[in-house]
């Protein structure tokens, strides 16, 4: 037995899941977050007599894995090797002679680069590896019109099993038939006839929603968006690779050793340097802190968002994921302006209608307890997911309304999560609340935010989002997080009268007992122009020196080109310092 392919493609394994699991670990499981299965008759028979919908189904299936710690780089992983295990064969049926093992990766690195895309459907890989798999099988078949007659079956079988991919087969099928230069073997042309037929008729009747989903792997992405040219690599990469390596078996003889050596290692360096190549410019590392900080707010690990948003922070994402770590820790008002800091926006983004802001403004209304405002965005990041499924804002609608007392609604939500596999032990904790005002309110975090619902019912945000903290503090002095973000609104606006009737109003309350650091440092700008203001708003000791120290440093190095990082070296976690060089 030659154990060569069986080393190879073990090493290609490992070599995914390691790529996988270590820059992409949080790619994989934002993907988990787009997508819902459902162990549900309704659910399944509603994908599974559409066309491609058994890929489809598929894919979910193996979405829902990707939550484990390793699932998602396995799953991914396993999928290439067997697509490309199949190319192997599919290759070798063709060319037997060829030691050109690179052909038989070359239609599986396209396919591993379009999974960094955030946008792309893991149903294209599934797609692909039943592609292929049942080429083998075709070209396995001797008789000419056995073969033809089972190429109709499959490409009728593929377009019920992936849709588009039935296109790809009939193609490849041509194509082989034209390389065996059999007589008859025209013939072949009628399967992608028959193709075109079937994707004619599921767009006609409504089944497909347009031509591009019949006929090209654009059914495989995002249905909203013009998917990247890596998309349509994927099917050039096949048949290209197919006729190179039969052309170079029919002209090309390598018969030494040492030459055959020369030619693997080779193939080996192209392998690694297309794999240097296009990790980093199809991977999108800039994004790969958004959806770390995406996991990280998931699962409540705020020290973790803290400690990636170290150093300077350019994306309004990272800075809002940031101040809601620092509000959920409580410490907003005291330690914001030991980071990165812009201006409002890094407070509270401003919406764009896609699904990783509502998802982001939904986690950061209910940090603030701003139910209402957080459930609507969690209903619209919910529908503009790519399969309009998002269990992480399931969960988000089923506390909502658990906490505006709307018993019924969550448990239509909750109805769904105990069909899934990773949210059923969730869904059943949660049920104990239902119909029990009781229970719910024993809840820190529940009880929390029911508290917090403002006194009087109005439309949110009609009068900007001031008056919706300010009704959430009114509602619950003991809301902390309502009222940092408060505070924490004039001070990046840079709006130091409302500011100041900021603390007038709630300090000395049991709102604010205490000013925070932060606070404290604004309120020491104010006696700039008001000395007495520190009677009403007192400061403390340190604070006063370490403000004293910031403007007799400004005085001794005024004019200085390089004042601004002289005070960054001592102050640049002060307000004092945001106050007069950030914008």
């Amino acid at each position: 037995m030659n154990y060569k392919p069986v080393i190879f493609w073990s090493i290609l394994w490992i070599t995914f899941i390691t790529l996988l699991q270590y820059f992409f670990k949080y790619h994989l499981f934002y993907i988990e977050q787009t997508q819902l299965f459902l162990f549900d008759s309704d659910y399944l028979s509603g994908r599974l007599f559409l066309p491609g919908g058994f890929s489809l189904l598929a894919a979910e299936f193996f979405t829902q894995f990707f939550l484990q710690s390793y699932g998602g780089p396995v799953i991914v992983a396993s999928l290439l090797v067997l697509a490309g295990i199949n190319c192997r064969f599919l290759i070798r049926s063709l060319a037997p002679q060829s030691h050109w093992f690179l052909f038989d990766l070359l239609p599986v690195l396209p396919l591993f680069f379009v999974q960094l895309d955030f946008n792309y459907r893991l149903q294209g890989t599934v797609a692909f590896l039943l592609t292929v798999f049942l080429l083998n099988l075709y070209v396995r078949i001797k008789s000419l019109n056995r073969r033809l007659s089972w190429g109709i079956c499959f490409v009728l079988l593929l377009f019920g099993l992936t849709g588009a991919d039935a296109m790809l087969f009939a193609g490849m099928a041509c194509l082989i038939e034209l390389l065996r230069c059999e007589r008859r073997g025209w013939y072949a042309l009628l399967l992608p006839v028959i193709a075109a037929l079937a994707g004619l008729l599921a767009v006609r009747t409504g089944a497909m929603g347009e031509f591009r989903f019949a006929f090209s792997p654009a059914l495989y992405y995002h249905d909203g968006l013009l998917p990247k040219p890596i998309l349509y690599l994927t099917w050039v990469a096949l048949p290209v690779a197919v006729t190179a390596a039969f052309l170079l078996d029919k002209l090309v003889h390598v018969s030494r050793k040492a030459w055959q050596a020369l030619l693997c290692l080779l193939q080996l360096v192209v392998i690694v340097l297309l794999l240097f190549w296009g990790v980093p410019h199809y991977g999108d590392f800039n994004a790969l802190r958004v959806k770390a900080l995406d996991y990280f707010a998931r699962n409540g690990q705020w020290d973790n968002s803290i400690a990636l948003c170290q150093g300077k922070l350019t994306n309004y994402i990272d800075i809002n994921q940031l101040n809601m770590a620092l509000a959920n820790k409580g410490i907003l008002a005291e330690r914001m302006f030991f980071f990165d800091q812009r201006n409002l926006q890094g407070l509270i983004i401003p919406w764009n209608k896609t699904e990783n802001i509502s998802v982001l403004l939904s986690d950061i209304y209910y940090t603030a307890g701003a139910v209402a405002l957080s459930q609507q965005m969690a209903f619209e990041a919910y529908v503009s997911s790519i399969e309009n499924a998002n269990p992480r804002m399931l969960k988000r609608l089923v506390q909502t309304n658990l906490i505006l007392g709307e018993y019924a609604v969550a448990e239509k939500y909750l109805d769904l999560l105990d069909k899934t596999y990773s949210y059923s032990d969730w869904s059943e904790a949660q049920r104990r609340f239902l119909y029990r005002d009781d229970l719910l309110m024993q809840d820190e975090e529940y009880a929390l935010k029911r508290n917090s619902l403002p006194l009087q019912n109005r439309l949110a945000q009609t009068q900007g989002i001031v008056a919706d903290f300010e009704q959430l503090i009114e509602a619950n002095p003991q809301n902390k997080a309502a009222m940092h973000y408060l505070g924490a609104s004039y001070l990046l606006a840079k709006d130091l009268r409302g500011f100041q009737d900021f603390l007038a109003r709630y300090y000395g309350t049991e709102a604010m007992p205490v000013l925070p650091l932060h606070f404290q440092e604004a309120v020491l700008i104010l006696t700039e122009e008001d000395p007495e203001i520190i009677n009403r708003f007192p400061v403390s000791g340190q604070v006063k020196m370490r403000f004293a120290d910031y403007k007799t440093q400004t005085l001794a190095n005024r004019g200085q080109a390089d004042l601004q990082q002289i005070l960054y070296k001592s102050f640049g976690n002060s307000y004092w310092y945001f106050y007069m060089f950030k914008s």
